[in-house]
């Protein structure tokens, strides 16, 4: 029981760290801020804590959005590093907890939106999906 607390209270401490960290950065660009904002808070409603994260987890929910997959779709397994998360748009100078969170991304790489994503945090990944996560700190199926 105090192991699923911790859980859920590592994967609310990430969503307010993120919400502050991409709304104090939105605030000094003079990108769109609204629109980033409401991706974001996209992303937090798909926000999924698992005390074990498995590869069958990840691959469930592409399969459920499936109808999202075309030729210029890639979906994307990735730690949510600086660089990962600014590639995909959003402005951010902290990093995340790469140990305990990661995102998973239908991305459209013709015009580089997104169209969905969501924020797992967890307690324990699978050794295997680990391993692969190490070698780029993403996964990239096209």
């Amino acid at each position: 029981m105090l192991k699923q607390v911790m859980v859920v209270t590592v994967g609310i401490g990430a969503g307010i760290l993120i919400l502050k960290a991409i709304s104090k950065e939105s605030k000094s660009k003079s990108k769109n801020v609204e629109m980033e904002l409401e991706d974001f808070i996209g992303l937090l409603k798909e926000h999924l804590v698992v005390e074990n994260l498995s590869g069958d987890e990840l691959s469930k929910w592409f399969r459920e959005n499936e109808i999202l997959a075309a030729e210029d779709i890639n979906k994307i397994i990735a730690y949510p590093t600086k660089e990962v998360l600014n590639g995909l748009g959003y402005q951010f100078n902290d990093e995340l907890d790469t140990n305990k969170s990661i995102i998973q991304v239908f991305y459209n790489t013709k015009n580089e939106k997104i169209l969905k994503l969501r924020f797992i945090s967890f307690a324990e990944i699978d050794s295997k999906l680990k391993s692969m996560l190490e070698k780029d700190g993403m996964i990239v199926i096209e």
